[in-house]
């Protein structure tokens, strides 16, 4: 799969990572399935090895040294931690389990136990924080960990956007928390806009559909925050899935500084989001947006195989949705070595893969009841019959442990 989600205090948490680290992260996140809504049925309970081939690796590093720039940044990601910061504190968390390369094989991710409640568990949280789903390819174009960043961090409010438009503000603190900018560079506003803001907005409008302006606010002289809008009207679907990252911002206000762990209220856009289906994975901009909200549910499930509301629609009615579900729980089942998921789940559905296999296991079961039946029909009932016990006298102190006879004589062979 090549989308991935994160619950939204990961996304704007503080991650120093390079671009090769970010790479290998989104990697890393890539084979992972997660619990969203409670309508989910197919997620993974435990995080699981993520194997990055050795193509997938030249890709990133290049050919020639890349064994050992892989070493460089898989002991850099092993030692590394999120910050999430709010107004009492602080809280720190590992990110991986352990990070492991074999020759031939590449390297393997397992992310430690405290991500689960950020990209695995992710429906025991996203009713209070939201979450974003990224698409990896708008993400892997990019050579510039601020632009990465700055990217990720807009298209989090894509669910607020107005007109195509996606507006954030962004204080100059958190901007420089948020990059990784390192304390005590680029101190002058003129060096901070050309480095942070102005080269990977470039490069973004470059190689992306997205257009991003800008502009600063100032208190008195000093520029104290950053708003950004970010034009995402040129952003179209792209055959069978919306090349788009897009997020879900489920509250009214950022949560950005709560602790993960604190105990808040209900907000009363949930009865809304519910009424619209609890998710909307999907932007639509061709077509108008569904208003049944079993429909929802179901172009939810598909989407999390990265297929697209439209596809999900002619699948629905061509082949009906109990045909659909049966086939996803079995493309889900029998999905290892499988690269491109979505791919395997529309075959599996056209193909009706899950309808065939329990077919055959129906076959099997029938042909083994005939055979046993054969070998019952072969057997010769017993040459002598089995006497019932004999009753014991009534002043037997066995008399109270004794039973009547259960077993049934057999027919008596002339």
């Amino acid at each position: 799969m090549d989308t991935t989600y994160q619950l939204n205090p990961l996304v704007n948490a503080q991650k120093n990572f390079s671009v090769m680290e970010t790479r290998l992260f989104y990697l890393g996140l890539r084979a992972i399935n997660p619990h969203i809504t409670a309508n989910d049925k197919y997620f993974d309970e435990n995080f699981p090895d993520t194997i990055i081939s050795p193509s997938e690796l030249k890709k990133i590093f290049g050919h020639g040294q890349y064994l050992a720039e892989i070493k460089k940044a898989c002991k850099r990601l092993i030692g590394s931690s999120i910050e999430i910061n709010y107004e009492e504190g602080f809280d720190l968390y590992s990110i991986f389990q352990h990070i492991k390369y074999k020759e031939n094989q590449g390297v393997y991710i397992k992310f430690s136990e405290e991500m689960r409640p950020f990209i695995l568990d992710i429906y025991n949280g996203y009713k209070k924080y939201g979450f974003t789903r990224v698409e990896m390819q708008q993400i892997f174009v990019l050579d510039s960990a601020y632009a990465m960043r700055l990217l990720e961090l807009l298209l989090q409010y894509n669910g607020k956007k107005k007109n195509g438009i996606i507006t954030r503000k962004i204080s100059i603190d958190e901007l420089r928390r948020r990059l990784s900018v390192p304390p005590n560079t680029y101190k002058r506003m003129k060096d901070l806009r050309r480095i942070v803001l102005d080269l990977p907005i470039n490069e973004i409008e470059r190689k992306t559909r997205y257009a991003i302006t800008y502009r600063t606010i100032k208190e008195g002289r000093n520029v104290v925050a950053i708003e950004f809008q970010c034009d995402c009207s040129n952003i179209i679907e792209d055959n069978d899935f919306t090349a788009t990252i897009e997020a879900e911002d489920i509250t009214n206000k950022e949560k950005d500084k709560a602790p993960l762990k604190a105990i808040e209220k209900e907000h009363e856009n949930i009865a809304e989001l519910e009424r619209r289906g609890q998710t909307r994975l999907f932007e639509e901009t061709q077509k108008p947006k569904p208003q049944n909200e079993e429909e929802l549910e179901h172009l939810g499930r598909l989407g999390k195989y990265e297929i697209a509301p439209q596809t999900g629609r002619r699948l629905i009615k061509k082949y009906g949705w109990e045909r659909i579900d049966a086939n996803l729980k079995y493309a889900y089942e029998h999905r290892q070595r499988k690269e491109n998921m979505s791919g395997w789940v529309i075959d599996c559905i056209k193909n009706d893969r899950a309808a065939g296999a329990a077919e055959a296991k129906r076959l099997a079961k029938k042909a083994a009841d005939k055979k046993q039946k054969e070998l019952l029909a072969r057997l010769e009932p017993l040459p002598f019959e089995i006497e019932p016990p004999r009753e014991l006298p009534a002043d037997s102190p066995f008399k109270r442990f004794e039973r009547k006879p259960h077993i049934k004589r057999a027919a008596s062979k002339k």
